[in-house]
């Protein structure tokens, strides 16, 4: 009820001029803060259902979807010169997306999130959502992505599942997370252009954070993904198994390399793939058994094939 009576005082707002336009604004916006109270201290702890669905759910997905109009809101009246309006209302898209984070929070599993985070950082990267909304969400689905690679690190490899569903297990599901974050990095960074976004003046910090990020784009884009796939193997799989690891993921990144042209990338695979051969002499052959030695041996015997038939095929594209 809140909802729909935020959106019955908007259209009054929009259709009535004079004095009668600011107050009906600000009841409007009254309605939603209401909302927001009676999700946090009511509606969030709900365990009640409508039939087979979860009540919850419903109002959430009722929740956003007035939001999003919120944020698509076209007037030409004088609410338009409201200066209520024309400070809040460029914010609506930062409150629908700020409102999808808290229902991830609430709604996922704790070792599904970093699916979640980067499934909504590729599709808010998706062009058609970029042009036909806005551009702003070229940059949160860089923050959507930070915060797969966050909770991968910090959450999901070190959490417990006692699950005998493989598909539950952290470790499925956390390398389901790495595997999406390799398909953003190929597919959603060229399309980021994070120096040239067009914010409203309630965001013009946004602007400048974009160009910086822009300018070092290694820094703030795939840095985070390498060490973040680091720490995530280390902490989640046996140490018998790190060797194998490490050099998939020296393998991966050297495929990235070829793929976006960045020369400092490849050598950071090659020495990343020496580091996992001097373990796998020092340390592997040291402790583990002898079947998965020759396990491990093979494994990185067929990465180091891979690469030289990476680099014999596309070798043209590092001139």
């Amino acid at each position: 009820m809140w909802l729909l009576l935020s959106l019955v005082a908007l259209e009054i707002a929009d259709r009535v001029s004079g004095d009668a336009v600011r107050p009906l604004l600000h009841v409007a916006y009254g309605m939603g803060v209401a909302f927001a109270g009676a999700y946090l201290l009511v509606i969030m702890m709900s365990q009640a259902y409508v039939g087979p669905l979860s009540a919850r759910m419903l109002v959430e997905a009722f929740a956003l979807a007035v939001l999003l109009y919120w944020a698509v809101y076209k007037t030409g009246t004088e609410l338009e010169s409201q200066a209520g309006w024309r400070w809040v209302h460029p914010l609506f898209l930062e409150l629908s997306l700020l409102f999808v984070s808290v229902v991830t929070v609430v709604e996922s599993s704790v070792q599904l999130r970093p699916v979640v985070w980067v499934t909504l950082a590729l599709v808010t990267i998706h062009r058609s959502i970029c042009e036909r909304l806005d551009n702003r969400f070229r940059f949160y689905s860089l923050v959507l992505y930070w915060a797969s690679a966050v909770d991968l690190v910090i959450v999901t490899s070190g959490y417990q599942m006692p699950s005998a569903i493989w598909y539950e297990h952290p470790g499925f599901t956390g390398s389901l997370a790495l595997i999406l974050q390799v398909v953003y990095l190929i597919i959603g960074t060229p399309r980021l252009d994070l120096a040239h976004l067009e914010v409203p003046p309630t965001l013009a910090r946004l602007a400048r954070w974009g160009n910086k990020i822009e300018e070092r784009r290694a820094l703030w884009i795939y840095y985070p993904f390498f060490v973040a796939a680091a720490l995530f193997l280390y902490w989640r799989f046996d140490t018998t198994l790190l060797t194998l690891l490490w050099a998939g993921l020296a393998f991966v990144v050297f495929a990235v390399s070829l793929i976006i042209r960045e020369g400092h990338f490849r050598y950071m695979a090659l020495s990343g793939f020496g580091a996992c051969l001097i373990r796998l002499l020092v340390i592997d052959m040291s402790q583990a058994n002898l079947g998965l030695r020759g396990a491990v041996f093979v494994g990185v015997g067929l990465l180091m094939l891979g690469m030289n038939s990476l680099y014999t095929k596309y070798k043209g594209r590092l001139s």
